[in-house]
């Protein structure tokens, strides 16, 4: 009657191999057709025994302490029901069997019960509830919108179950009517699939399970939590060493500056994107700038692009050791255009440029700013090469390489210190770097500062508690009345 063999945790029906990593999740491996596995966006660990029971059988029948799992065999397909053995989610018999592509990607689909609703799948997209919408799973920064569009394979059902796609490749997941029905139908462009169900009590208790698969953010400084003033239109020192009395003066709440990269004509803390020199004129002498910026109780963000400028004394070197993409920096404004001819997007899918990029930061480390508005990163185009692979595989995942770049250059710089970096892409577990999001660049007006609840909610569901806003917005597409300048609120 056996139609499976188990080893330890691991039942293997050939194509499909299933794993109880806890009670409350289950990992189910797909067979691929020979390709290279895809990177997991899952920390590797060996989980610890979890008791279970399996009954052989037509269906095969697991259970755990908090859910039950029934396997037809010819072929696999999977039913999930909670531990009351009210049924949740299944595998249909027509379509959406394990593994079987569609329209040349791999994929699965899934058929849920009852009235369900869903939520998550990171940032963007609109709605807050996922029910009847499409998600495209690439990270983009469009501008002159709702916000950036952060993409996190983690679809939340309010039955207190998830489901976890563990691969960064571009992908796309739906919930809605199909021609057998209300479907859950998940398509990515590389394989092979592995996938993940989760369960808790409750919603919360779902969390804590997401938090243990893709792990748990660190607690942030304290001050990251207060107001955080960003700018980089000033005309001279004068007025930099005014903001910060200024904003003492009038009682404004605020715990942290941040310094914008200089770009155009605006002037900021560097020399321009792609630049990790302070700019000449502003900042005389930083040291003694940020020492009376710190006197006056706020902490002191800088500001970067994951990007070398040509003319910055780091390149030369970088091009030499082969840390830069042949690609450079762009931004969607309706047509692409760079930032600034010259600039190159570093390689963070090698290590070492990882850990050089923040050794060129120690001089910063030493003039105590506090934290780092990691910009960009939405990832090169698909069809640059990396060190790691092909854009098309690690887009999505480009920026959390930086991420973690930064938390382990932190532990070793300042152990004693809580990690902040702000950044506006990332992917699943960028949490566990100390990395937070915000929305990106988006309009001032209502429509836009309305959905800001919705994609900050999703974003906490995804499993990346922290998140904020532009609370004025970026782009002026309301004229601005009273005689406020516009331009110098960026």
């Amino acid at each position: 009657m056996t139609r499976f063999t188990r080893q330890g945790a691991t039942l293997d029906f050939g194509a499909t191999r299933i794993s109880v990593c806890r009670p409350g999740i289950v990992r189910v491996a797909l067979a691929g057709d020979g390709r290279a596995a895809t990177p997991s966006l899952v920390d590797p660990r060996d989980w610890p025994e979890v008791p279970f029971e399996v009954v052989d059988g037509e269906p095969v029948r697991l259970a755990t302490s908090a859910l039950g799992l029934e396997i037809a065999t010819a072929p696999v397909r999977l039913a999930f029901a909670d531990a009351t053995g009210a049924a949740l989610l299944h595998q249909p018999s027509a379509g959406g069997g394990a593994g079987e592509p569609a329209a040349g990607r791999t994929g699965v689909s899934f058929a849920f019960s009852g009235e369900q609703h869903f939520y998550g799948l990171g940032q963007g997209g609109g709605r807050l509830d996922r029910l009847g919408t499409m998600r495209q799973l690439w990270n983009t920064q469009l501008g002159h919108g709702p916000g950036s569009d952060l993409g996190v394979p983690l679809l939340i059902s309010n039955r207190g179950y998830a489901l976890f796609f563990d691969t960064p490749a571009d992908a796309s997941l739906s919930v809605g009517r199909s021609d057998g029905g209300v479907r859950i139908a998940y398509t990515a462009a590389r394989g092979p699939l592995t996938w993940y169900f989760l369960i808790g009590a409750d919603l919360r208790g779902l969390m804590g399970e997401v938090a243990e698969l893709l792990g748990r953010a660190p607690l942030p400084p304290r001050w990251a939590l207060g107001f955080l003033q960003s700018t980089r239109h000033f005309e001279n020192t004068e007025e930099l060493r005014r903001l910060p009395r200024t904003i003492r003066d009038k009682r404004i709440p605020c715990d942290a500056l941040i310094y914008l990269s200089g770009y155009g004509e605006a002037l900021g803390w560097n020399r321009g994107v792609g630049h990790l020199e302070f700019q000449p004129e502003l900042w005389p002498k930083p040291g003694a700038l940020l020492d009376e910026v710190r006197a006056q109780h706020f902490e002191v963000i800088t500001h970067e692009y994951p990007v070398l400028h040509e003319a910055s004394p780091l390149f030369d070197e970088a091009e030499a050791r082969g840390y830069l993409l042949a690609t450079a920096y762009e931004r969607s404004t309706g047509g692409a255009a760079n930032y600034r001819q010259g600039q190159r997007l570093l390689d963070f899918s090698n290590p070492a440029v990882g850990a050089w990029w923040w050794a060129a930061h120690r001089e910063l480390v030493g003039l105590g700013v506090g934290g780092w508005w990691l910009d960009g990163g939405e990832g090169p185009p698909a069809a640059a090469t990396l060190a790691a692979g092909d854009g098309a595989l690690l887009h999505n995942l480009y920026d959390r390489f930086r991420h973690q770049a930064f938390a382990e250059g932190e532990a070793a710089a300042r152990p004693d210190q809580r990690v902040f970096l702000l950044c506006r892409s990332g992917n699943a577990g960028m949490q566990r770097f100390g990395a937070s999001t915000w929305s990106g660049d988006i309009n001032n007006d209502f429509p836009t500062f309305e959905a800001q609840v919705p994609l900050g909610l999703n974003t906490g569901l995804s499993g990346v508690p922290y998140w904020g806003t532009d609370v004025g917005g970026f782009f002026h597409t309301v004229p601005e009345t009273g005689g406020v300048n516009a331009r110098r609120c960026g």
